[in-house]
């Protein structure tokens, strides 16, 4: 009698239709995971630059300048949540920048008039390669310098002559540079040089720093103390 062949019988389950609601919570609970690994993921970066005397001529005074604690070791920190926690110090850059800067407007003659000038650093904004069109590093620097003299008489309080708001920017293009070390240190050193630039030229043009200068141009020649 023939043999009967055995079928082999395959069951077929029934597959499930993926569910729109759960691959909408996964991506929301990825999103909050993501969120929460931000803060902890922190990346120091230090600002180093070297500034060259500016082009300008001196002014006719004794320029002094004086720099507190918190400006010579500013260090920058992210604060938003929806950013990577970075750091960013400052401090010694800006401080390189400001001295070479005041160094060069101070005249050679100690006779002249002393002008003091004391910065503060009030804002630092910056953008990364991923959050730019252009694929560049950005750095937004913003400054105050109150500009105070000599007071007329020993015991009285130094003379406010300007209370100036300085800002300065910088960009360096990511495609030039193989790290945000790189890129971060060539953005700020730029925007640390435009602020230079206006400290340098801006500083005569203040219309107070004038007429304070015209003032002392006429007591020198009336020979007032």
């Amino acid at each position: 009698m023939p043999t009967a062949t055995p079928t082999l019988m395959t069951t077929l389950m029934p597959t499930r239709a993926p569910n729109p609601r759960r691959r909408l919570f996964a991506a929301a609970l990825l999103g909050i995971l993501w969120l929460l690994l931000l803060p902890a993921c922190s990346t120091h970066y230090v600002v180093d630059a070297q500034f060259p005397a500016p082009l300008v001529p001196a002014l006719p005074v004794v320029a002094h300048l004086h720099l507190s604690d918190e400006f010579s070791g500013y260090v920058f920190t992210e604060q938003r949540k929806d950013r990577r926690k970075i750091s960013l110090s400052l401090g010694a850059a800006q401080v390189a920048l400001f001295r070479s800067v005041t160094d060069q407007l101070s005249s050679a003659d100690k006779s002249a008039p002393h002008l003091h000038l004391h910065p503060q650093i009030v804002d630092l904004q910056y953008a990364m390669p991923r959050e730019t069109r252009a694929e560049i590093y950005e750095v937004w620097l913003k400054y105050r310098v109150q500009v105070t003299a000599d007071p007329p008489e020993p015991d009285a309080e130094p003379e406010l002559i300007a209370d100036w708001l300085l800002t300065g920017y910088g960009k360096a293009p990511s495609a030039f540079l193989q790290s945000p070390q790189a890129g971060l240190n060539a953005a700020a050193t730029m925007a640390l040089r435009d602020t230079g630039a206006q400290l340098s030229i801006g500083l005569r043009r203040q219309p107070p720093i004038q007429t304070w200068l015209r003032q002392q141009e006429l007591r020198s020649r009336r020979g007032a103390p």
